[in-house]
């Protein structure tokens, strides 16, 4: 895992490029590694049928189209997930009260606790370093407001 030792931009930028060499071994053990056969689940309610099947007859069409119009049916309940992406990890809280789409649903993505540390990495230097700081941050503004 990069790390850096002085928590600068530069520390942080160099950090960034050493993770996509790190992603770049990690995709070449992969391809190395894969084995053959099927890359897709065949069970019905994981995935829908695979094209040929699906306009072979009526069932397999009106299947696929229930799959892929509203999706599995989530027991009622609560489910909170965390996965890891590209800038830090997601979380995604789903309500769910047994219909085909979540009652509530909030995801929490790594850019706006990113853009919070904005002050206190800009504590006491020039304004013309926060161009560099806020660049270094690697944030989306998208995200920022979910």
């Amino acid at each position: 895992m990069p790390v850096g030792v002085r928590g600068d931009c530069y520390d942080r930028a160099t950090v960034r490029i050493e993770e996509m060499r790190q992603s770049l071994r990690i995709v070449s053990q992969c391809v190395e590694h894969m084995p053959g056969g099927e890359y897709k689940s065949s069970h019905p309610l994981a995935t829908p049928p695979r094209k040929p099947r699906t306009m072979r007859d009526i069932e397999t069409l009106i299947t696929h189209f229930l799959g892929v119009t509203y999706g599995p049916v989530v027991p009622p309940g609560e489910a909170m997930v965390c996965v890891e992406g590209a800038k830090g990890i997601n979380g995604y809280y789903c309500v769910s009260d047994g219909l085909p789409w979540s009652y509530r649903t909030h995801i929490r993505t790594p850019s706006f606790p990113h853009i919070q540390m904005t002050p206190r990495l800009a504590k006491g230097l020039p304004l013309a370093d926060l161009v560099a700081i806020l660049g270094s941050l690697d944030y989306v503004m998208a995200d920022v407001d979910r």
